[in-house]
């Protein structure tokens, strides 16, 4: 009997090894990837892509009215991109879907509104207490990946400095806005793919 627990807690301890070593190279992919795609990211925009695919829109979301009103104002300044969408973070909850999906006219405000809201009430976000034990794990990745951010270590301390005092939330840094201007949205993985998706494939063919 003994020997059987033994074996059976040894092949429970090589799955949670697996399991997170396959993880760190998710991250590690996840975090090349936002570098090839956007070489002048910040520490805090690397963050934020990881943050997001973790909260989703727990932090944004308001009068579904006025968030309608504030899309259609900012899809007017939205400029032409390269692609409609992206997936972010590691566990690809999310897509950042471009505004440009509404200014070219391939999916129409209504349809992008509805998987914009489907995507609050299908999703349940992480706890603060798990997302500072996830962003440990993936600081410690970045940290080993000596990427030369700039402003690197001030961006790390303020990073920790607000997890610790209970906030989450992030901006894109001032560094990111000047060179890639982006306009986008957050949407739900299924919502997307099952919503919005066909249409963009529908223009690209």
């Amino acid at each position: 009997m003994k020997k059987i627990i033994c074996i059976v807690v040894l092949v429970f301890v090589s799955m949670i090894v697996f399991a997170q070593k396959n993880n760190n190279e998710l991250i590690r992919q996840a975090i090349q990837s936002q570098i090839n795609t956007y070489p002048k990211s910040t520490l805090q925009d690397i963050y934020k892509n990881f943050f997001q695919d973790s909260f989703g829109l727990e932090h944004l979301m308001g009068d579904s009215l006025k968030m309608r009103e504030y899309i259609i104002e900012e899809t007017k300044t939205c400029q032409k991109t390269n692609t409609y969408y992206e997936k972010i973070g590691y566990k690809n909850n999310f897509y950042r879907v471009s505004l440009s999906v509404i200014k070219d006219s391939v999916v129409s405000i209504d349809v992008f509104m509805k998987a914009f809201m489907k995507s609050k009430d299908s999703f349940n976000p992480v706890t603060l207490d798990s997302w500072k034990k996830q962003w440990q794990s993936i600081d410690s990745i970045i940290n080993s990946m000596n990427l030369n951010l700039d402003n690197y270590e001030n961006d790390r301390k303020s990073i920790f400095s607000m997890l610790n005092n209970g906030s989450y939330a992030v901006h894109h840094s001032k560094q990111f806005n000047k060179y890639y201007h982006p306009h986008y949205r957050i949407i739900e993985k299924t919502a997307f793919e099952t919503m919005i998706l066909p249409y963009i494939l529908k223009e690209q063919k």
